[in-house]
């Protein structure tokens, strides 16, 4: 990312940008993202996506390594003039569910940030200030399932480095042939695609998910 793209994105018609953060101290971010720029490359595109007046829109992914600094999470996040932060506990797909032993954060450690960004948000409501903090817990403490997007290829869907397409963000982990955009057009992808149509609806659930009363909050989650 450049601040020339920023500007060829705003020109184009593009509403906002994300910038997502790994840690609010250099040292650990870069070590997380892999990179010894990563923090400065990203504090310099946070400063260019407001001067060229997007909503500032900012994500950190907390998980055991970081959560216990969300104080100085948000503290940053205010210095850059956030508009809105997503302080998103890391979702265990992928490489993350791999790793999940090194990263869920403890119980108590999602109780303690939770409480840290709830007295965040306290504070930014008495001073009408326009920030607004999202706090995402992980699955893996709560009573039941969330959907993921609104179901299965219902709003969005997500385009990988390959080019495979898929209907939801851990969809590959499922032993699914996706379609990939090199080789089919969105629109065949999105309506035809045995991938894509392959959880849709509530034909394919099985008893009792089918005529479970909740199958259209978690769509058989």
């Amino acid at each position: 990312m450049t601040e020339e793209k920023i500007i060829a994105f705003k020109k184009a018609g593009l509403d906002h940008i994300q910038i997502s953060f790994q840690a609010s101290d250099e040292q650990v971010n870069n070590m997380l993202a892999g990179s010894k720029k990563a923090f400065a490359q990203k504090l310099e595109m946070a400063k260019a996506v407001k001067k060229h007046g997007y909503p500032m829109v900012l994500n950190f992914v907390t998980h055991r390594h970081n959560i216990d600094r969300i104080d100085k999470i948000i503290e940053l996040c205010l210095a850059l003039e956030a508009d809105f932060v997503e302080l998103a506990t890391c979702q265990f797909y992928g490489w993350a569910h791999l790793n999940r032993v090194g990263l869920l954060p403890t119980k108590d450690q999602l109780v303690r940030a939770e409480a840290v960004t709830n007295e965040y948000r306290d504070q930014l409501a008495a001073q009408d200030h326009p920030c607004k903090l999202i706090f995402v817990t992980p699955d893996y403490y709560e009573e039941r399932p969330k959907a993921c997007m609104n179901g299965w290829g219902n709003i969005f869907l997500t385009v990988t480095p390959d080019g495979t397409a898929l209907p939801c963000h851990g969809a590959r982990q499922m032993p699914i042939q996706f379609p990939n955009v090199r080789e089919h057009s969105m629109q065949h992808i999105w309506y035809d695609s045995f991938g894509f149509n392959r959880f849709r609806g509530y034909d394919w659930m099985p008893e009792p998910c089918r005529s479970c009363d909740e199958k259209e909050k978690d769509f058989g989650g």
